[in-house]
């Protein structure tokens, strides 16, 4: 899978120190709007489902996995991009136990594909040595040794 995010020009480094989980989740969706699988109300939909019913997003230590319901957008391709923030980004700010460095934004045009993007993200990340390498690597030279 990794393989995947580098083929589709899903992968971005975020070198910023200074992003709220706001930010963060705007910009973990930044590829997924570039190549036009999602619209600008996908990125505020998870904001504002993550307002309503908290940080569902963190899914594993350092994880997060930003995302909405497929049924209520428009989603024009599913995918998911990698992001990886220098930083752990705290949901809410300064809370420790709640946060991330590696977001795995999804899309999905259905509840199938939103589930078979969540089964194919699992499996890559039920190994733990990869999101270990994964808090090590710092850029796309970094991540393309990894291929």
């Amino acid at each position: 899978m990794l393989k995947y995010f580098k083929e589709n020009d899903l992968v971005q480094f975020i070198d910023r120190t200074d992003c709220n989980w706001k930010e963060a989740i705007r910009l973990s969706c930044h590829k997924l709007l570039e190549h036009d699988y999602i619209g600008e109300d996908y990125v505020e939909g998870i904001i504002d489902c993550v307002e309503k019913y908290g940080p569902y997003i963190i899914i594993l230590p350092h994880v997060a996995m930003p995302h909405a319901s497929p049924v209520e957008f428009k989603i024009n391709k599913s995918g998911i991009a990698f992001t990886k923030f220098k930083e752990p980004i705290q949901f809410p700010e300064n809370n420790h136990v709640k946060e991330a460095n590696l977001f795995f934004t999804v899309s999905a045009k259905d509840a199938t594909e939103h589930l078979d993007n969540i089964v194919n993200l699992m499996e890559l990340l039920s190994d733990e040595s990869v999101i270990e390498t994964l808090m090590k690597i710092d850029n796309m030279m970094d991540f393309e040794k990894l291929i």
